[in-house]
């Protein structure tokens, strides 16, 4: 399997985020996953940086967000990294399990979405930037 990184930015809104969807799709489907698999990592990330331009940001458009990708033996990771201000993250995780037993909130659930689609999520605070990686550990043959 390849191994390697690659970092996409774009400008915080909306309208960029799909290129950076399509772009994960082709790089995880290089790599021996199914196709639901590399959807799955898609979905996540999309919902990170929707995130991250929507709350982070509150839709500014001249910042950017980042995304860090990581191609490795055993995982796949995203690093989506954004200059919001810090938030408490284990607050965020808990409100968003508890969101997934509430049917009719129509908003709120990405965190819930990636946590159900991906294995690790982890949040750091490095100097003014929030960094959110999503991990995804790959089955062995």
């Amino acid at each position: 399997m390849p191994t390697g990184g690659i970092t996409l930015s774009i400008e915080s809104q909306f309208e960029n985020i799909f290129l950076v969807g399509q772009a994960i799709n082709k790089i995880v489907s290089s790599i021996p996953v199914s196709e639901k698999t590399a959807f799955e990592m898609e979905l996540a990330v999309v919902e990170a940086l929707n995130n991250a331009v929507e709350h982070a940001h509150h839709l500014q458009r001249a910042k950017r967000v980042k995304v860090r990708v990581s191609l490795e033996s055993d995982l796949v990771s995203f690093t989506v990294i954004d200059q919001g201000a810090p938030f408490d993250f284990e607050a965020a995780m808990r409100t968003a399990a508890i969101m997934e037993n509430v049917p009719e909130v129509e908003r709120g659930r990405g965190l819930g979405i990636i946590r159900s689609l991906m294995d690790e999520i982890k949040y750091e605070r490095k100097g003014k930037a929030n960094h959110i990686t999503l991990i995804r550990y790959l089955k062995r043959s």
